[in-house]
This record gives C-alpha cells, sequence and structure tokens, in this order.
C-alpha cells in the first residue's frame, strides 16, 4: 500500500523566521521560485544582448540550481522555449 502523504505548507519548507532551508546540499532562500518567475517575465520584454537581458540571464542560471534541489522540473515544465534553454539544461 502506497504511502500516505499529507499536505505541505510553506511554513513546513521554510519555517517562520528562517530565511533559508537546505535542500539535496544546496542552500534555498525564501522567495526564490517567485524571483525566478519575475525574471522570466522581466526577461520576456527585454532585448537579447543587452547588458540587462544578460544579468537577468546570469540571474536565472544562478537560481537553477535551487530548482533543481526543490525538484521544480520533476513536476513542473518551463513552457517559454527561451526560458526553458536557460534554466533547464
Amino acid at each position: 500500500m502506497p504511502e500516505k502523504r499529507k499536505s505541505v505548507t510553506p511554513q513546513d519548507v521554510i519555517p517562520d523566521g528562517d530565511d533559508a532551508a537546505e535542500f539535496q546540499g544546496v542552500q534555498v532562500r525564501k522567495g526564490t521560485v517567485k524571483a525566478v518567475i519575475e525574471n522570466a517575465n522581466a526577461l520576456k520584454g527585454m532585448t537579447p544582448g543587452t547588458p540587462e537581458y544578460e544579468a537577468t540571464v546570469a540571474q536565472l542560471q544562478e537560481l537553477r540550481p535551487a530548482l533543481v534541489a526543490l525538484g521544480v522540473f520533476d513536476v513542473l515544465k518551463v513552457k517559454d522555449p527561451v526560458i526553458a534553454a536557460i534554466i533547464e539544461n
């Protein structure tokens, strides 16, 4: 019989009062997933090759290990092919 699991709240993942937690050896800050979403949306309005665009790409790449450690890509797929190429590979 499969193990029964309970639902999980954000406080179960990173308790109130804590700013970060370690997952699979990677320190992950609160707000990481939202930062990825905001940066991905911002990138859509930027011109490729500009300093702003490159800085945003670098930030997305820097956040990628946290997404992997959290298991994001095990359950979700990025729809935008440009964003997917940046953070899924």
